[in-house]
């Protein structure tokens, strides 16, 4: 957007409009409720009233002690998550990088809004830290790193396939008989969006404490810029994993299940020419170039470092990402490639690798939602799978059409390793209409997205 503050000097320019202009004087929540107001307008005039108020609004946080009403952080999450999806739906790069410094803004007020970032203001008790603070400080620095690390490093397939915990350490060659075995390596913890949304507010609010790193030559603004991504992006996937847990388990205890309307659905899919060849046809929509593109794309998707994959729209990787995958990541690469040539009928019946049969199924249901367009440009061009499949690595907005938009939606939950098939109701509620565990629970979720009923 050309009216977003990019720069500097843009900054200067709002704040010092922001200083002159008369209003009367807004409460926290009333200033963070007019920024995502405004934002959600879309307009270059629009943003840069956002721009004031945010201006305002990181006056009035500063001169009172956290933390802010929760009314006002939610709003500024709900502002930086939508700004986050218009980043991803933009194709003008310009209106991308001032949407991104936006972004950082955002965070920037959310932060300040936490309880722990008292010390960051400059009449604060015990602004200067002494040497206690200092190291306890560093050692939450550490842990946030940690998390973050574990996030960006680990790819999707570790959630769909838990690892397996390494086998315990052997006893030192001079320990005593009698002596207790060593303990067992902790078991694979799955990292979860609430855990990367606090990491990334303590990397800022303790930013005092931090040890240098090799990074430590970075543009600060470029690594705010980062973190209020991740940050969004975590915030998007929490508040959507949330809604639908909350959805799914208002009449259901347990964790996998099925609603009474669509018993007989599933077992008619099941039934009808039987379920495994049913899904056997749906993999065959893949037999064509663009479908070993997406089937390619798809497998690097899940296991490659989420930090390489990022966050798209299309169904195929970015050019970023599969540079870094051609340069750090040659086996994996490799064997994602073979796979689409040798097929996804081939992958679906024969492959060894369980993950690579995942994708087989995901990319014949990518095609056969693509429809008509089900091309290699379509594939680089449109919304993957219509908008009707949520992956951690897609950002893509729900289908434009009315109808289409009530049909069923596909979404994956990393840290339960949960399949949940939901359908967004009028007042924009979401009805679970199936949840399961799995790659089974992925099975039986596009058995029941696919029958003609639920297609449309």
């Amino acid at each position: 957007m050309s009216g977003a503050s990019s720069n500097a000097s843009d900054v200067d320019s709002v704040e010092a409009t922001a200083a002159a202009a008369p209003s009367a004087p807004r409460s926290v929540g009333e200033l963070a409720e007019r920024v995502q107001r405004k934002l959600a307008e879309g307009s270059v005039r629009s943003h840069r009233e956002a721009c004031r108020s945010m201006v305002q609004l990181r006056d009035a946080l500063l001169q009172r002690p956290p933390p802010a009403p929760r009314s006002a952080t939610m709003a500024l999450m709900c502002a930086g998550a939508a700004v986050h999806r218009r980043i991803h739906a933009t194709a003008d790069p310009t209106e991308a990088l001032d949407l991104r410094t936006t972004l950082a803004l955002l965070f920037g007020l959310v932060a300040l809004c936490n309880e722990a970032s008292a010390p960051l203001r400059d009449n604060a008790p015990g602004s200067v830290p002494d040497d206690r603070a200092l190291e306890d400080g560093a050692l939450e620095v550490d842990e946030a790193r940690e998390t973050m690390d574990n996030w960006q490093r680990t790819p999707l397939r570790d959630y769909l396939f838990p690892p397996k915990p390494p086998p315990p350490p052997a006893p030192a060659e001079d320990a005593p008989a009698d002596a207790p075995p060593p303990p067992p390596p902790p078991p694979w913890e799955p990292v979860t969006p609430e855990e990367v949304c606090d990491a990334c507010i303590q990397l800022v609010v303790r930013s005092q404490y931090d040890r240098p790193m090799e990074d430590d030559n970075k543009d600060p603004l470029a690594r705010v810029r980062e973190l209020a991504s991740v940050f969004f992006r975590a915030t998007s996937l929490g508040m959507m994993y949330g809604m639908i847990g909350a959805a799914g388990r208002e009449r259901e205890g347990a964790a996998d299940f099925l609603t009474l309307d669509t018993i007989d659905v599933l077992a008619e899919a099941n039934v009808e020419s039987q379920g495994e060849e049913r899904l056997a046809t749906l993999v065959d929509a893949a037999e064509s170039e663009a479908g070993q593109t997406v089937l390619r794309d798809l497998i690097l998707s899940f296991a490659l470092p989420a930090s390489v994959v990022g966050v798209r729209r299309v169904a195929v990787l970015s050019r970023d990402a599969s540079t870094a995958a051609t340069e750090r990541f040659p086996l994996r690469l490799g064997a994602a490639h073979d796979a689409a040539m040798r097929g996804a009928e081939w992958s679906w019946k024969d492959d060894p690798d369980p993950l690579h049969k995942v994708c087989a199924l995901l990319a014949g249901l990518c095609l056969l939602l693509a429809g008509d367009s089900a091309g290699n440009d379509a594939m680089r061009k449109d919304d993957a799978f219509n908008g009707r499949v949520l992956l951690p690595f897609l950002q893509t907005p729900p289908p434009a059409d009315k109808a289409r938009a009530a049909l069923p939606r596909l979404l994956y939950v990393p840290a339960s390793n949960e399949w949940v098939l939901f359908r967004v109701q009028r007042i924009e509620k979401p009805r679970v209409l199936m949840r399961q565990r799995g790659v089974a629970g992925l099975k039986q979720c596009v058995l029941l997205m696919t029958q003609k009923r639920m297609l449309g």
